[in-house]
């Protein structure tokens, strides 16, 4: 589904912000003077910043607390099950619309395989129409027939260091494969306007695999 996780808000020049932020903490130099030198920088020395901050780290580390100066804020679109273990994240901002049926409804990938879908939406269609019929006596109640297909919105605000908290445990291929799908988009969206930050982001699983490629070196 296209833009079922859109990007709508973020701390402009995050890489320049938190790389000061890191200079800050291991200098005697105020935050304006750090941000002066990190402009002054070349990308490779900048990136030299993060990479310092990241040299001992393991795959269970929490990502340091500079990381926390940068903000994101996501409009998603998910199934019930998926933002039954999204909202579990707690170090951010989270609220919701209701579910709502216009909204489409993730299939998973098992049903397909087995020939099912057919019975599948047939399902979904029944589950749609009690739906509004008992949303014309009582909005609330509702949305409590549907399934843990259907979807909602929700607008998520984290800040980078909580991302990449839930990069380590949901992109990891041991996790459930709709958080995973979900996270892994949001993660590389966050890329795209922040690579040097969210350059060691990923699952704890391919956490050596990715050290390797950004500092050169499994330990």
């Amino acid at each position: 589904i296209l833009n079922d996780v859109e990007l709508v808000e973020f701390t402009s020049d995050a890489d320049a912000i938190i790389a000061a932020s890191l200079l800050h903490t291991s200098t005697d130099l105020d935050y304006n003077a750090c941000k002066a030198c990190v402009k002054s920088f070349s990308r490779n020395k900048t990136m030299e910043i993060f990479k310092t901050s990241w040299k001992n780290m393991e795959f269970y580390d929490s990502m340091p607390r500079e990381f926390e100066y940068a903000n994101l804020t996501f409009n998603i679109s998910l199934s019930a099950a998926c933002f039954g273990q999204l909202k579990r994240h707690r170090m951010a901002t989270l609220t919701s619309q209701p579910y709502d049926p216009s909204l489409g409804v993730t299939i998973p990938g098992s049903i397909k395989e087995t020939g099912l879908e057919k019975e599948f939406r047939e399902i979904l269609a029944k589950t749609e129409e009690t739906y509004a019929q008992i949303k014309k006596e009582s909005s609330l109640a509702a949305p409590y027939v549907l399934t843990n297909a259907h979807k909602k919105r929700v607008l998520l605000r984290l800040n980078a260091r909580e991302l990449y908290h839930i990069s380590r445990l949901r992109e990891d291929s041991h996790s459930q494969w709709d958080i995973r799908n979900i996270s892994g988009k949001m993660v590389q969206k966050a890329k795209e306007i922040m690579p040097m930050t969210f350059a060691f982001a990923g699952g704890k699983d391919r956490f050596q695999e990715i050290r390797r490629s950004v500092l050169g070196r499994d330990v």
